[in-house]
C-alpha cells in the first residue's frame, strides 16, 4: 500500500513539474516574441534618426520624420509585405505574405523562428496588394495583449468611434483607412465563413454584397460609406463569443 502511495505522489509531482515546464516555455516564447518586435520597431527608428541627422548634416532643413514602407527590412525578409498600425491599441506590426503557403507565419516570427504568436499575415487572394479590392489579414488573438488581442476593444462602439484609424505601411506608400464595421462570426457557420470570400481583387457586384452583409451583420457601423474603387482592410482574430469565433474590425480607404 506504501508503494502505491508513493507511485501516486510521484506521479503528481511529475505532473506538476510537467505543467511548470510547459508554463515556463511558454511564457519565454511570448517574452521572445515580443523582443523581436521590439527589436524590429527599434530597428525603424534608429533607421529614421539616421535619415533625419543625414538631412541636416546636408545643410537641409529637416522635417519631422513620417512613418513609412521599412524596405530595409523586406531586404533581410522578403516575405515582408507591409507594416500595419492602428493607433490606440498594441496593434504595430509587420504583416507577412507567402503565396505559396498562407501560414507560413502562423507560428514564426519575423526572423523565421518558432513562435507561439506567430506574425500577422495576408490572405494569399490578396496579391497583389495594390491592385486588391479588399486585403484580408490574419492575426493571433494572445491572451498577454500581443498581436491582435486588442483588436477586442472594438466591440466597444465607443472605443471604436474614438479609434477609428488604421495604417498600412506599403512599398508604394501609406494606405489609410477608416473603421465602418466591427463583425463578429463563427466559422462553424457556413454564411459566416462565406464571408471570408471577401478578399483580393472583387467585382463591383461583389463588393457591394460583401458590404451589405457586413453592415447586416455588424456589431455597429460608424458611418463611413464604401465605394467600389475604395480598398477595404479587414483584420481577422480568434473571438471567444462562441464556437470557433471570429471578430472582424474592418476599415475603408480614405482617398
Amino acid at each position: 500500500m506504501k508503494n502505491v502511495i508513493r507511485t501516486i505522489k510521484y506521479g503528481l509531482l511529475l505532473a506538476v513539474l510537467v505543467m511548470l515546464g510547459m508554463a515556463g516555455w511558454r511564457a519565454y516564447q511570448l517574452h521572445h516574441a515580443d523582443a523581436v518586435v521590439s527589436e524590429l520597431r527599434q530597428e525603424i527608428q534608429a533607421q529614421q534618426s539616421a535619415q533625419t541627422t543625414e538631412t541636416a548634416d546636408s545643410g537641409e532643413q529637416a522635417a519631422a520624420p513620417t512613418a513609412a514602407f521599412p524596405d530595409f527590412l523586406r531586404q533581410e525578409n522578403a516575405d515582408l509585405a507591409a507594416w500595419l498600425s492602428v493607433p490606440g491599441t498594441e496593434v504595430d506590426y509587420p504583416v507577412m505574405l507567402t503565396p505559396d503557403d498562407m501560414e507560413s507565419y502562423i507560428h514564426r516570427d519575423f526572423r523565421g523562428n518558432y513562435s507561439a504568436c506567430g506574425t500577422p499575415f495576408f490572405d494569399t487572394r490578396c496579391a497583389p496588394l495594390a491592385s486588391a479590392d479588399s486585403l484580408l489579414v490574419y492575426g493571433h488573438n494572445m491572451r498577454d495583449g500581443t498581436m491582435f488581442s486588442s483588436l477586442g476593444r472594438y466591440t466597444d462602439a465607443a472605443f471604436g468611434q474614438a479609434h477609428d484609424t488604421l495604417t498600412l505601411l506599403l512599398p508604394e506608400g501609406t494606405r489609410t483607412y477608416r473603421l465602418f464595421a466591427v463583425v463578429r462570426l463563427s466559422t462553424d457557420s457556413d454564411a459566416d465563413w462565406a464571408l471570408y470570400g471577401c478578399a483580393g481583387e472583387l467585382s463591383q457586384e461583389a463588393f457591394e454584397q460583401y458590404v451589405q452583409a457586413f453592415r447586416e451583420r455588424a456589431l455597429y457601423t460608424t458611418g463611413v460609406q464604401q465605394a467600389y474603387g475604395q480598398q477595404l482592410l479587414i483584420l481577422s482574430t480568434c473571438a471567444y463569443h462562441t464556437h470557433n469565433g471570429r471578430l472582424l474590425v474592418i476599415g475603408c480607404e480614405v482617398q
